[in-house]
């Protein structure tokens, strides 16, 4: 199946929302977190690689971004100089920036080789990624 703009956003959506509920229900402790962050970090790559699709990346350069295709830093970057996007990216990218590490790692995924993950709250992602979430959807109309 190919991918499309439809479906990274529709997924990107899902893991939003799973991660908003996880959240919600402040279910979040130190055995969760891992997976909280996880779910912040692929949404904000399939929102992302949406919004290059849409401006003409294609499967391979989105697989190419950063080793196995999960570096969100380099996503934002390719997606800033191609396709026009709001100026609240501006905390967008700080917040990619403080989960690229981890996130392009897998740190998230596996028992991380750090004794302490340094991440930013929760809510904050929370915020920033629905903010981005709406951001994006209005874009992919």
């Amino acid at each position: 199946m190919a991918t499309t703009t439809a479906n990274l956003f529709q997924n990107a959506k899902s893991y939003a929302a799973a991660a908003d509920r996880l959240l919600e229900a402040n279910a979040l402790d130190d055995s969760l977190a891992p997976a909280f962050y996880l779910l912040i970090g692929h949404s904000l790559e399939l929102s992302i690689k949406a919004l290059c699709l849409k401006a003409g990346a294609t499967e391979k350069d989105l697989k190419n971004f950063g080793k196995g295709g999960h570096d969100l830093h380099e996503a934002y970057i390719w997606a800033m100089n191609k396709h026009k996007v709001p100026t609240y990216f501006t905390r967008l990218g700080q917040l990619i920036l403080a989960l690229n590490d981890h996130h392009k790692k897998g740190s998230f995924r596996f028992t991380p080789d750090v004794p302490e993950l340094v991440v930013p709250p929760p809510d904050y992602c929370v915020r920033i990624l629905n903010e981005h979430i709406a951001a994006v959807e209005s874009q992919l109309k």
